[in-house]
């Protein structure tokens, strides 16, 4: 009896030596996948399954190749790339899928910082008031002012690097949480564009004080100079509690202003606009700075401290769910999109034509 490392070294010259090398190939490779990844275990089995298929649509073409390709039976050279370009699509699209199927999205995102960095924390306090709906915001002074804080609030979150830890405070009358201690900035963006905050607000008298006095309450226990309080308003508070002392914590504060500070918009009986002189005060009990944002952002050096020269956010590499999107999309559109038309209009130099018509009849 042969043995079969006689088998796979070629020692046969018979027609099922070759056969059984491919099976002992197949079965080395088979043998492997309970060691792989999901992701890589199922593009490997959906290569195998494919190369199966080629094979044996190859032997049914090669039956019919005058047919398919007309009197030469064969296709352009450019056809014999194909199957092997099909293998490797069907492959990726596996491993695509079960990546997406396996991805644990992390709330830390990339960045979570290392155990030896220093997390900065930057707490926001948004108001939400009805004031902030009115539309004197920006440099044609058409936005509305929660738009122009969105906007300057998202401008500070995309030049912060890894290191900072999020929480915000939205706030009209009572001030609420909305998210504590988050290291993904599309937390904090998906707040600023998408969520409805207003309906988890108790509708009343604006009160500022109350929410800065939250925010200092609340980063009390936070690590010594790791806070830093961002405060965006139009600085239109009927009522203002007393601002309390500033913990450790803070090491900045900074208090933003929206809306414009000349031309203002009746509201609840009162001209409501941009009060400079209000937040100026509340910065300077802050120990902070007070900053008119209505026509511009806050200036990098005022943030210099929440971001990293190193960090570029157009610069940061794909995330495995994002190499598997992308992966997904460019071989679906290859294989089910261009790859059915390359074959169609150019796959063969062979045009079948109607016969001709015959004479009328006599």
């Amino acid at each position: 009896m042969l043995s079969l490392a006689q088998i796979a070294a070629g020692d046969l010259e018979t027609r099922g030596c070759a056969w059984c090398r491919i099976l002992l190939f197949h079965m080395s490779i088979i043998s492997a996948i309970p060691y792989m990844e999901l992701p890589l275990a199922g593009a490997v089995v959906a290569l195998l399954l494919a190369l199966l298929a080629e094979w044996l649509q190859a032997r049914r073409i090669r039956r019919v190749a005058s047919l398919a390709f007309g009197p030469s039976g064969k296709a352009r050279r450019w056809v014999r790339i194909v199957p092997w370009f099909r293998c490797l699509a069907l492959s990726g699209i596996a491993w695509a899928l079960l990546t997406l199927l396996a991805d644990k999205p992390d709330a830390a995102d990339s960045r979570q910082p290392t155990a030896g960095g220093q997390t900065e924390h930057l707490v926001l306090v948004l108001d939400y008031s009805p004031s902030m709906t009115l539309s004197n915001a920006g440099p044609a002074a058409v936005q509305t002012r929660k738009e122009r804080m969105r906007q300057v609030i998202g401008s500070v979150v995309d030049r912060t690097g890894k290191q900072v830890c999020y929480t915000v405070l939205c706030f009209w009358t009572r001030p609420v949480p909305i998210v504590q201690k988050a290291f993904d900035p599309a937390i904090v963006r998906n707040i600023l564009n998408d969520l409805p905050v207003e309906y988890a607000l108790e509708p009343g008298k604006t009160d500022l004080g109350k929410a800065v006095n939250a925010a200092l309450e609340l980063v009390r226990d936070y690590p010594r100079k790791s806070v830093t309080l961002m405060i965006c308003t139009d600085g239109d508070s009927t009522e203002t509690e007393e601002i309390r002392p500033l913990p450790p914590a803070v090491k900045r504060a900074l208090v933003l202003g929206v809306g414009d500070i000349q031309r203002g918009e009746v509201m609840d009986d009162h001209l409501s606009r941009q009060d400079p002189v209000a937040l100026e005060a509340l910065a300077r009990h802050l120990n902070g700075r007070y900053l008119d944002v209505n026509t511009s952002h806050v200036p990098n050096g005022e943030i210099g401290h929440l971001c990293r020269a190193d960090e570029r956010p157009m610069a940061r590499t794909l995330s495995r769910g994002e190499a598997a999107l992308l992966v997904l999309a460019v071989l679906t559109i290859l294989y089910a999109g261009v790859l059915p038309l390359a074959l169609e209009f150019g796959g063969s130099d062979w045009r079948p034509r109607a016969a001709a018509p015959r004479g009328g009849a006599s």
